[in-house]
């Protein structure tokens, strides 16, 4: 599946989560190449097998070998990083209820690969990562779905 994915996607946005269920066998080392890539800082350092490396030097390391053009490390509550060649930025994270992480990463995932497939600056993609993400945490589960007014009102407040 993945020589697949890598021979034919025009654009390849690639998650390789870890969990309980293949910890260890789908890492990011399992791809050749991507357009894009977003994973958890432990994803990262489960990959290259370090918790004792700065996740700036490993996310640029992940990146150069992937010929990746734009690559999130998310950080929990500390944020996210942003990294495309050349520079790596922060973006500091916007979650104050927090109730449930689970699915927060998808959600993540799921607007930042949109925006970096339209080619968005490395600061929005990580702004509207942190802010669905925030958005995602608020829920138990996927109890209900992340809704657009919600988000706008979120990007307001937090631009005022």
């Amino acid at each position: 599946m993945v020589k697949t994915l890598e021979a034919h996607a025009s654009f390849l946005s690639v998650n390789t989560q870890a969990n309980a269920g293949n910890r260890g066998f789908h890492t990011i080392n399992r791809y050749q190449r991507a357009d894009f890539v977003c994973l958890a800082l432990h994803e990262l350092n489960l990959a290259y097998r370090s918790k004792a490396v700065n996740e700036r030097v490993l996310v640029e390391k992940a990146a150069k070998r992937l010929g990746c053009q734009k690559f999130v490390v998310t950080l929990g509550r500390r944020g996210c990083l942003v990294y495309q060649p050349g520079s790596i930025v922060t973006v500091p994270a916007f979650a104050q209820d927090v109730v449930d992480r689970v699915g927060a990463g998808d959600t993540f995932f799921s607007i930042a690969s949109l925006a970096a497939y339209l080619g968005v600056d490395s600061e929005i993609i990580g702004f509207l990562g942190n802010v669905v993400g925030a958005e995602a945490v608020r829920v138990i589960g996927n109890q209900k779905s992340i809704q657009k007014l919600a988000i706008k009102k979120h990007i307001t407040s937090l631009l005022k």
